[in-house]
């Protein structure tokens, strides 16, 4: 019962160690984290065929992004103009005690590193880490929405402005894995 309580983040962490004491080996520890991405992939399918509208398949996308990831929040931001300029909150998802910190959806986002930073997420190709060993999360962030670490990408729906998703730890963890930013980017 235990190790259920446990948040999903946790349970990985740990039975990583316990596989390294153990002695399993490279491959034997890639074919796992092989199957973590696969199984995650379809949690996000199941929640994609289960929506029967695009907020609900947006909220259940987000939700499932809570749990794979063990953060306290996600969120889905969108341009309202082609030069990426201005842009509005589209939905927030938050687990445990983290409050929404984004206005909820519709809100416009002002404050100008915040905007800065998506306008730089759209010239990337992948995803943007910030947070412990990649770049700093820009002191305004952390200091107004509580963040320790954010995990961003760009998406280019057909026919829309662009999107941004991002998941963000608002508890000292410690940086994301590279099979957070590749399953992030799959998703």
């Amino acid at each position: 019962k235990a190790w259920r309580a446990l948040p999903r983040d946790a349970q990985r962490r740990l039975a990583q160690q316990l596989d390294l004491e153990l002695g399993l080996d490279r491959p034997e520890l890639e074919a796992r984290d092989g199957v973590w991405f696969l199984t995650s992939l379809d949690r996000v399918n199941c929640a994609i065929q289960v929506a029967s509208d695009l907020e609900s398949l947006a909220s259940n996308v987000l939700e499932a992004c809570l749990q794979l990831f063990g953060c306290g929040r996600a969120w889905l931001a969108s341009s309202s103009s082609a030069s990426a300029d201005s842009w509005r909150v589209a939905m927030e998802r938050t687990q445990g005690a983290f409050t929404p910190a984004l206005g909820g959806a519709g809100s416009p986002l002002d404050d100008v590193t915040l905007v800065a930073v998506l306008r730089a997420v759209l010239a990337t190709s992948g995803a943007t880490e910030f947070g412990p060993g990649a770049q700093p999360v820009p002191e305004p962030i952390a200091a107004r929405f509580g963040v320790h670490a954010q995990l961003v990408v760009a998406l280019f729906p057909k026919g829309t402005e662009p999107y941004v998703l991002g998941l963000q730890r608002c508890d000292d963890r410690g940086p994301w894995r590279s099979q957070d930013a590749r399953l992030l980017e799959e998703i």
